[in-house]
């Protein structure tokens, strides 16, 4: 669901596009190019994101968390904002409504692909990962844990053969470990204190 989406991150740009509407003559052939705004927004569904997304390794004092891949939502082309440049003897309604039917199909195909293109989902990834990040580390600090490192992937990184990625407690026993060394920090904490 939406409320389960995160915004990680939104990219934007200027398309240009051409219609063509040919006459019953060739002289009464009319074109239309189209220049307007862009803005496509990538999202994380944190819906997706369950217990067994989590693991820890002792060892490493890291916490991993396993994401879905991002989301591109819907293109926001803005016409309104843009210029329409229009040319031929005549352009009739009728013309000028199917050139435009044409220009906003076209436009809106061209916001998608920039949006799927590899360079725009690799930075769209790496800021869902530091999204997560700074969400899971927050309360962390909080509890005076905060020399825990938190690790993001995807789940398509996932990898049999990658033992960087070996972590073998599963999320149910990750909050009793997190909450043992919170108090084992309160007691140091408490045995540096000066006497009163």
């Amino acid at each position: 669901s939406k409320a389960n989406q995160l915004k990680v991150a939104s990219i934007s740009g200027q398309l240009v596009t051409r219609a063509q509407d040919r006459g019953t003559f060739r002289l009464l052939d009319t074109s239309q190019t189209v220049k307007a705004p862009y803005a496509v927004d990538y999202f994380i569904d944190l819906g997706q994101v369950t217990p067994r997304n989590f693991s820890w390794s002792a060892e490493k004092k890291t916490l991993l968390i396993e994401i879905p891949d991002v989301i591109a939502g819907k293109a926001n082309v803005d016409e309104a904002s843009g210029s329409v440049e229009q040319s031929g003897l005549f352009i009739s309604r009728g013309a000028a409504v199917r050139m435009q039917k044409t220009a906003s199909r076209s436009l809106a195909a061209g916001a998608e692909k920039a949006a799927l293109r590899p360079e725009n989902l690799a930075k769209a990834r790496e800021a869902a990962r530091a999204a997560v990040q700074r969400n899971a580390q927050a309360p962390l600090r909080a509890a005076g844990i905060g020399d825990v490192t938190v690790a993001v992937r995807f789940a398509f990184e996932r990898s049999a053969t990658d033992d960087v990625w070996d972590y073998t407690i599963p999320y149910e026993q990750v909050a009793e470990r997190l909450e043992q060394m919170k108090q084992r920090r309160g007691i140091f904490a408490g045995s540096q204190k000066e006497p009163q």
